[in-house]
């Protein structure tokens, strides 16, 4: 975008060294565009609300979930997966929050491991992110909402009733097991197949751009959330597909809700934390 149309704004969230020796801070800048962001101040001002932030749905995810511990998705869930090749997905994902220590110093987050945090929802918001600082961040206009909406036309539902088909047929059954209007389960199976195969390539085409920046860090494991990661399977499918290890991430202050409304409210969660 031209920069006189863009809102600008950076954090520093690390230091390194440079191959002659040289001390090197690591930045991530965030730009808007201006008159988006005009709209939307507008919106808020004309309510008689004063605005004192604007902040990143990818921010709040990693806030939401970077202290987490994240459970291993079962490859042998979804319903054509070929037996595990490793014990990768035995054992729980431990989180990697950064605590604050007597001396009133941070810990460094230098070497936690990289992890892609991915909410699977109306859009599917992606964020790279070390610990709990974001390195990385991107947004598919592709989430499970494009799926529902797939389904919603091939069958002339509407859209509540094509949601509920993708949790009932999902990809961890056989089709024979499932109950209802075999139609709709066929044709739900298969928006679930074409869905997740759009989602591994938008995933995948992440990955790779996040990898051809200077300085990145290997992503070890996938930290998926949102509403998607009710749809039995579909999680094991990007699994599987991805060739990356998964873990669903709920935010333990919402552990007394049930799993859908966990997964629908990470993402508000992680936006009413403070920084």
């Amino acid at each position: 975008m031209p920069l006189d149309n863009a809102v600008l704004d950076w954090q520093v969230v690390g230091h390194s060294t440079g191959e002659n020796g040289e001390r090197q801070i690591d930045v991530v800048v965030v730009a808007a565009r201006r008159d988006l962001l005009g709209g939307l101040m507008d919106a808020v001002n004309r309510a008689g609300l004063r605005p004192v932030g604007i902040d990143l749905s990818a921010f709040a995810m990693v806030r939401a979930l970077a202290g987490e511990s994240y459970e291993p998705v079962d490859p042998g869930d979804y319903v054509d997966a070929p037996a595990p090749a490793d014990d990768a997905g035995e054992a729980g994902m431990g989180g990697q929050a950064q605590s604050e220590g007597a001396t009133g110093e941070v810990a460094a987050a230098d070497h936690a491991p990289a992890r892609l945090f991915c909410n699977l929802g109306d859009l599917t918001n992606l964020a790279v992110a070390r610990g709990d600082r974001c390195l990385f961040t991107r947004i598919s206009p592709f989430g499970v909402e494009g799926i529902a909406q797939k389904l919603a036309e091939r069958r002339e539902l509407t859209l509540e009733h094509a949601r509920e088909w993708l949790v009932h047929v999902g990809l961890d059954r056989p089709l024979g097991e499932i109950d209802g209007d075999a139609g709709t389960i066929a044709a739900a199976r298969e928006s679930l197949a074409e869905g997740a195969t759009r989602l591994v390539d938008e995933l995948r085409l992440s990955l790779e751009y996040y990898a051809t920046q200077e300085g990145a860090v290997p992503v070890e494991s996938v930290v998926a959330c949102g509403p998607g990661t009710t749809i039995p399977g579909l999680t094991q499918r990007l699994q599987r597909d991805l060739g990356q290890r998964f873990g669903i991430g709920r935010p333990h202050a919402l552990a007394h809700l049930d799993g859908p409304t966990a997964a629908r409210l990470t993402m508000s969660f992680g936006l009413a934390l403070e920084e």
